[in-house]
């Protein structure tokens, strides 16, 4: 599958909350360890995404084979949908769900927004622009 890096999409954009101060208050390998139980947590998101970017083009686009991609970087997850249709929101609901549900279990509180619009999402180059 071709991904198009700048079209109309969703996006959602999550934060953990206060992490400058759980940066301050705890050593690099507890941060470490937090961050690397927070990538655990995105790894079935990423790995369906794999899976789907990888997936024959007749298979594609049917219900539940949306394609969301997510990003981290610092205290910050981003989950970018390959489109803005129905099925691409659904999809992007559940992997925010997901996201939310397991970092309330492992005590990562995380606040967020999901919005539709113009967005580039450039995955080879790490490029990620909004334009209002």
């Amino acid at each position: 599958m071709d991904w198009i890096n700048t079209k109309d999409r969703f996006i959602a954009f999550f934060d953990i909350m206060g992490f400058k101060d759980f940066i301050y208050r705890n050593n690099h390998n507890d941060v470490l360890e937090k961050m690397l139980e927070l990538r655990l947590i995105l790894s079935p998101v990423k790995s369906d995404s794999e899976r789907k970017l990888k997936a024959p083009k007749e298979s594609q686009k049917k219900f539940y084979n949306a394609i969301i991609r997510p990003v981290v970087f610092s205290d910050s997850i981003i989950l970018v949908s390959e489109d803005k249709t129905v099925e691409d929101l659904f999809t992007l609901l559940f992997g925010c769900n997901w996201i939310l549900n397991k970092c309330i279990k492992a005590n990562i509180p995380i606040k967020g927004a999901i919005s539709c619009g113009m967005l580039t999402a450039d995955f080879e180059n790490s490029l990620y622009l909004v334009n209002h």
